[in-house]
């Protein structure tokens, strides 16, 4: 019997570890944590500032796109975006999955 994923209890979990590793790398990480349940509004938890988003913000590009692959990966790492003012972030993301192996959010990690 496969068992069911607590998306809340896992997003809380996340936020806590989101806390953790920003404060390590403060002020240089950002961490996002997207619910996909509304890709519009997706973003529910920030810690740190380094792309000027904000909770209920849109899932970006690069998530939608991964989203409808027909590949999905688990992870994306290492990736390069450009900010503005041409400031490079460096970001990996992990993908959230259920227990039909379905992505239902992400952890983002952005370092400048």
């Amino acid at each position: 019997m496969i068992k069911s994923v607590d998306k809340q209890a896992e997003f809380e979990t996340l936020k806590r570890t989101a806390v953790a590793i920003e404060s390590l790398f403060h002020p240089l990480c950002e961490i996002v944590i997207h619910d996909f349940s509304d890709l519009d509004h997706s973003i529910i938890h920030i810690q740190g500032n380094i792309t000027n988003r904000s909770l209920g913000g849109a899932a970006t590009d690069l998530l939608i796109t991964q989203l409808k692959s027909d590949e999905n990966e688990d992870y994306i790492t290492n990736y390069l975006t450009t900010l503005p003012g041409e400031r490079l972030m460096k970001s990996t993301t992990m993908f959230l999955r259920d227990e039909t192996d379905c992505i239902y959010g992400a952890f983002c990690i952005n370092f400048q």
